[in-house]
């Protein structure tokens, strides 16, 4: 009897140093921050878009070096955003490396458009031709450029939208042409325009440099005359008085003796 009081008492004892202590708790391991994306530093853009021509599958997606130093693509991809950013979906990605040397082009084109035999890359489905946003961005990740066009109101926009292309027209980057693409203000109503005739590039056509701009002239410093020194006036010569003549004395005539 003794023995199972004596148990029973150390049992009591450690159940009110359990209760006075508090529960015990596990501590779960903490969980390692997860890293920011950071928005990469990159010189390659989105260059010309046309979203249909004769047949709605005439569609291509240009994008453009405009550093002076290749580029790589490596890791990226182009996706292509419905208007109100409901669906994304991927039209070309790069998992090795895919380097643009500086002013070259790479084209992406819908498989069964007229712009296929062209293409660097090609995808299937299509674009809406009054809106959407095109975006070239790390994979799942950081957009390094993005144009949206039409009625686009989604997260993929830089600015304003640029205006929706008719059928067979393209939107391209500013300013254009041989002048190059490199107008990048993040506003896309200010960087782009209609293109009545669009021109498709590849990695087979020639670099396009990005012009420098003309540094503005230093303006030169207009001299300030230096006066002219005043003549110093010749001294006239003082004339010398010609000495006047001593008159010599007339003598005066002895008188002759009478």
């Amino acid at each position: 009897m003794n023995q199972v009081r004596r148990f029973a008492l150390v049992l009591a004892l450690a159940i009110a140093a359990a209760a006075a202590h508090g529960p015990v708790s596990r501590l779960a391991p903490s969980a390692a921050p997860v890293a920011a994306v950071a928005w990469p530093t990159s010189s390659l853009l989105i260059t010309e878009v046309v979203t249909g021509g004769a047949s709605a599958s005439d569609e291509f997606v240009e994008i453009f070096n405009a550093g002076p130093l290749a580029a790589d693509l490596v890791s990226m991809e182009v996706v292509y955003v419905t208007a109100t950013g409901g669906t994304v979906t991927r039209k070309a990605t790069w998992t090795t490396s895919r380097p643009l040397a500086a002013g070259q082009h790479l084209l992406v084109a819908n498989g069964l458009g007229s712009y296929a035999a062209l293409a660097d890359a090609t995808y299937s489905g299509g674009f809406a031709a009054t809106g959407g946003s095109i975006a070239l961005r790390v994979v799942g990740g950081a957009v390094v450029d993005a144009v949206g066009w039409g009625d686009a109101t989604n997260a993929f926009l830089e600015g304003a939208a640029a205006p929706a292309p008719p059928a067979g027209s393209s939107i391209e980057r500013r300013p254009g042409g041989d002048a190059g693409n490199g107008t990048d203000t993040n506003d896309n109503a200010a960087d782009w325009f209609v293109q009545s005739q669009p021109v498709p590039q590849n990695l087979s056509s020639p670099p396009t440099p990005t012009p420098t701009p003309s540094p503005s002239p230093t303006p030169t410093a207009t001299p300030t005359p230096t006066p002219s020194p005043s003549p110093t006036p010749t001294p006239t010569p003082t004339p010398t008085p010609s000495p006047s003549p001593t008159p010599t004395a007339t003598p005066t005539p002895t008188p002759s003796p009478s």
